[in-house]
């Protein structure tokens, strides 16, 4: 389980460098 949020951390960051309004749909993925 907390391997699984270490990944989703990972996965914002390399978004949010990427483009910040695609990590509102990742988030929308996740809840």
């Amino acid at each position: 389980m907390f391997k699984l949020f270490d990944e989703i951390e990972l996965m914002k960051d390399d978004v949010i460098k990427q483009n910040k309004g695609q990590l509102t749909v990742v988030a929308f993925c996740f809840v």
